[in-house]
């Protein structure tokens, strides 16, 4: 019983200790009025004003998470670092295919990062 209690007090310190806890941060904000309609993904998105948090992940993409201004879900979605930068500002990347746009690329001041576009 000793051993027992001596073996459950030291796996219990070392986890409380030892387990570093991760927080996700949101790397970025964006608030954008969008005057037209465009794609993300799969998702079709009416013109509008939305907020998109980029959210870094540890594997190099990034989560992205549109909301309305009411703060109601639009879209998740995830993304690819294509290249880091050294400059200030964020800039969302609109590609045009026929008469359909697509949010192809979300820039941040230190990076930016790709979402699909499909053809």
């Amino acid at each position: 019983m000793k051993y027992t209690f001596q073996f459950l007090l030291i796996f219990g310190l070392a986890i409380g200790l030892g387990v570093p806890i991760a927080s996700a941060q949101p790397s970025a904000k964006i608030n954008a009025a969008i005057p037209f309609n465009f794609t993300v993904g799969d998702k079709r998105i009416e013109a509008g004003e939305y907020n998109l948090t980029l959210t870094k992940d540890s594997s190099g993409g990034a989560i992205l998470v549109i909301t309305d201004r009411e703060g109601k879900l639009v879209h998740t979605t995830l993304g690819r670092l294509v290249g880091e930068r050294d400059r200030s500002g964020s800039d969302l990347v609109f590609a045009r295919v026929g008469d359909d746009r697509y949010l192809s690329k979300v820039v941040i001041e230190d990076s930016s990062f790709s979402f699909g576009v499909r053809r």
